[in-house]
């Protein structure tokens, strides 16, 4: 995975050398590629190779989706690719690196065995409801929103499926930074015609049947335009214009460091939602009502810890 996303950079354009962004990329990704393939493993000592697995995912956790940002915006600006070649590029580096980031996390779980509800990365009683509260509480302590409005509706208290925890947290975190800002947007607007006016709550729901595990997450700040509903899938593509001083919003960008997941890097988010839940077997869809608000649905398939699933090639 780490040889052929080396390649894609190299392959990207013949100029890639003379562009600083994907030579950094490219350097980045051909370490970690080099340190994992050189490493001596041994079964009766995993330690040097825990190691380098450890040096990576320090290395790539918080600095590669910006770095693969910033490298695909330098190739749209020098016109290297056009949208549809940029967006198949990202998607393709994206999905490969997901591949990755998961197996590499699963071997770190795996050597700590937490408990027995656990094997490795996937928590066999993943508790979707509670995520969503933890995503509502990592939102108002980590983005400055500690009066976020939020109406959490579970069908039933007792909805557990095995599934990666991690994942449908980040998902539900940047589905709900998404809300904020429109509902903050929204109110802003509102609030010069009527002084006062507060941001409009968000809505979860939480509902299951023996198959899937759905999250509907609701938001009233005004829906997404018809003229960009079909862009929001592009990677690099943003609906949400960047924050200014002055404009009576507070940033989303509160520890850019310590607390964004991947997913909320501007102009990746809902990409890597609808990503994450496809690699794993599930679907992640909008519905936009034109100056209403918008409607995400996360639906997850309920597995049993023994079945094998089919992961997408990378």
């Amino acid at each position: 995975r780490f040889a052929t996303r080396v390649r894609q950079i190299e392959d990207s354009t013949p100029e890639w050398r003379e562009i600083p962004e994907l030579v950094e990329l490219h350097g980045t990704i051909l370490t970690s590629f080099k340190r994992l393939r050189l490493v001596e493993v041994s079964p009766s000592c995993l330690e040097p190779f825990t190691e380098v697995v450890r040096d990576v995912q320090q290395r790539h956790m918080r600095n590669l989706v910006p770095m693969v940002a910033k490298a695909a915006q330098t190739l749209k600006n020098r016109q290297v690719m056009d949208d549809v070649d940029l967006n198949a590029w990202v998607g393709k580096f994206m999905n490969s690196r997901l591949g990755s980031v998961m197996l590499l996390k699963h071997y770190q779980a795996l050597l700590t065995d937490p408990d027995k509800n656990h094997i490795g990365i996937v928590d066999l009683r993943c508790d979707p409801a509670q995520v969503c509260r933890n995503a509502i509480e990592h939102v108002r302590t980590n983005f400055g929103r500690p009066n976020l409005n939020v109406n959490l509706q579970v069908a039933d208290q007792n909805i557990e499926f095995s599934f990666i925890a991690g994942v449908l947290f980040n998902m539900v975190v940047e589905v709900l930074l998404n809300g904020v800002r429109a509902t903050e947007a929204a109110a802003a607007v509102a609030s010069t015609s009527s002084a006062g006016n507060a941001p409009g709550a968000i809505d979860i729901q939480v509902c299951a049947n023996p198959n899937q595990v759905a999250i509907g997450i609701s938001d009233k700040g005004g829906g997404i335009p018809h003229i960009l509903q079909e862009r929001i899938w592009e990677y690099m593509f943003s609906t949400s214009a960047p924050h200014a001083a002055g404009d009576g919003l507070p940033s989303l960008q509160t520890h850019p460091d310590e607390h964004r997941a991947d997913v909320t890097e501007p102009g990746m988010g809902l990409p890597l939602c609808r990503l994450y839940a496809q690699y794993l077997g599930g679907s992640f869809n909008l519905m936009t009502m034109p100056g209403v608000g918008t409607d995400a649905y996360i639906y997850l398939n309920r597995i049993d810890a023994g079945d094998a699933t089919k992961v997408p090639a990378s």
